[in-house]
């Protein structure tokens, strides 16, 4: 769609060498069982857990870290190969996504817009001038396609959104390249 090429013709987060290095330590932070969690807010979709968060030396970044296989739930998604459409992209495309990977990040989709607007309204973060998605094996896939439907909303539309990921397995056909 012209979503993944607006994407990824726009977005360069991975030649900075900090952000690079924060989507590092959070992709591997988020899978404790507590500590950095616990002051950040946390969305739990099924088994997977996302993560955001905003640094006091750069508030107008908001990370979004999300956790790969760690679970049941997890393995089960992994293995929901079957290649479908995606429902809002027009059926000309070809372009078909693993279907576990899309249901999971379509439900974190509707989590996520939410948390986002209640840590800029509830907790008085500013509004992201940049977002950064990252995330490892599972984590890596959900982040793409989550990347890709953010950069597509209308709502956020003039935040730079970009996507880091870590060992993250193919998600789409060969329509994709």
């Amino acid at each position: 769609p012209k979503a993944w090429k607006k994407a990824s013709g726009e977005q360069k987060c991975w030649e900075d060498a900090k952000i690079v290095s924060n989507c590092a330590f959070l992709s591997g932070i988020v899978y404790e069982e507590s500590g950095f969690r616990e002051f950040h807010p946390t969305i739990n979709v099924g088994e997977t857990q996302c993560v955001l968060s905003q640094s006091p030396k750069d508030p107008e970044t908001l990370y979004i870290s999300i956790r790969g296989t760690k679970g049941k739930t997890d393995i089960l998604t992994d293995l929901d190969i079957d290649c479908v459409s995606h429902p809002d992209w027009a059926p000309s495309t070809n372009m078909k996504v693993h279907e576990g990977f899309l249901k999971r990040s379509l439900d974190i989709l509707d989590k996520l817009e939410t948390a986002i607007n209640h840590q800029r309204v509830d907790q008085g973060c500013p509004i992201p001038k940049k977002i950064i998605l990252t995330g490892h094996s599972l984590g890596g896939a959900l982040s793409s396609l989550v990347h890709i439907e953010l950069v597509r909303r209308e709502s956020f539309h003039g935040i730079n959104i970009g996507n880091i990921t870590f060992g993250a397995p193919l998600f789409g056909n060969m329509a994709w390249r």
